[in-house]
């Protein structure tokens, strides 16, 4: 379904690219039968009550760029990161030239998290110690330090988010009627379906989409 989705996309409109655009196509694509659509096991994955059965770490983690994104992280700087993002626990690997490597511009994050998952064991790159921070995590810069060689160090903390992905209750009391009511309205093209997105005027000052694969400790783009 994604190469056909992908097909259909090929010259999309509005700016998107043919992936953005192919993944709103999965969305709203329906098939037979109806619990296999995509969107329906997005939907009910999102419910879970289980979104705690991978426990969080708390821990120094990092993440490494081959860029210099100092400017964009002065100390005290407060920022949400809305996509999902890959890290490691173990910074030797972050020396291989494919994630941060020994020379040019380059940034590490040292990041101070408390809600990353330890994926390590489900990964498709199991070797790379690979922790998962959860969407619309928010964060403080700590520090920037310039090391030299082209290398920053950048300290950061996790702090409470305003938008707890994980924490949320929505959909753990629904009953299943309420359940296949909500699939129903979220499915709808009525002019009355509305975002559930975070509340007008309430967006964080910064906002950095998710990394692209394989190159999961590539640029924050």
């Amino acid at each position: 379904m994604v190469s056909k989705a992908k097909e259909k996309c090929d010259k999309p409109k509005d700016g998107l690219t043919t992936n953005e655009s192919a993944s709103i196509m999965l969305y709203s694509l329906e098939w037979e039968p109806r619990e296999n659509s995509f969107y329906i096991i997005l939907n009910n994955t999102l419910r879970a009550e289980d979104k705690e059965k991978l426990p969080s770490v708390n821990q120094t983690i990092y993440r490494g760029v081959k860029m210099d994104l100092s400017a964009q992280y002065p100390q005290g700087q407060i920022f949400t990161w809305w996509g999902f993002l890959s890290c490691t626990n173990s910074v030797q690997v972050l020396q291989s030239e494919q994630f941060l490597g020994k020379t040019g511009d380059r940034a590490l994050f040292n990041i101070d998290c408390e809600s990353g998952k330890n994926i390590q064991q489900h990964s498709f790159f199991p070797t790379k110690d690979e922790i998962l921070l959860v969407a619309a995590g928010k964060f403080k810069v700590v520090s920037c330090l310039d090391s030299g060689n082209g290398l920053f160090i950048i300290q950061m903390k996790e702090v409470e988010s305003d938008y707890p992905l994980l924490g949320s209750s929505r959909g753990k009391n629904l009953t299943s009627q309420e359940n296949n009511t909500c699939e129903t309205s979220s499915h709808s093209t009525s002019s009355d379906h509305r975002s559930s997105g975070p509340p007008k005027g309430q967006m964080p000052p910064k906002l950095l989409p998710e990394p692209v694969r394989p190159n999961m400790f590539g640029p924050l783009r």
